[in-house]
């Protein structure tokens, strides 16, 4: 007897054999995979993309940007923690270039 799963994002079923992925818990298919998720470029989960915290340049979970990770308040990038500017007149966080263009 075949085992069928089911993509629980789609409703379509999985056929033994072949490829399932998991984001949080539930069994996807390959297809919604490749169309609906990415890869957290910090520690490799995948996740749905509309819940990226990252940019065009990073993709994050939200534990790694919460984690690791905090936006420019002047241009919006996306910067780690450890190559975060900041003024001692406010308590905005720069990113280099905005820091150093102020």
């Amino acid at each position: 007897m075949e085992n069928i799963l089911t993509c629980s994002h789609c409703g379509n079923e999985i056929l033994s054999g072949e490829s399932t992925f998991t984001v949080h818990g539930d069994i996807i298919c390959e297809a919604c995979a490749d169309e609906e998720t990415i890869i957290c470029d910090r520690c490799n989960e995948r996740i749905w993309e509309d819940e990226d915290e990252g940019d065009e340049y990073v993709h994050l979970c939200a534990d790694c940007y919460n984690d690791h990770y905090t936006r420019c308040d002047e241009c919006g990038a996306v910067i780690h923690n450890d190559c975060t500017y900041y003024d001692d007149d406010d308590d905005n966080t720069y990113c280099e270039n905005c820091y150093h263009n102020r």
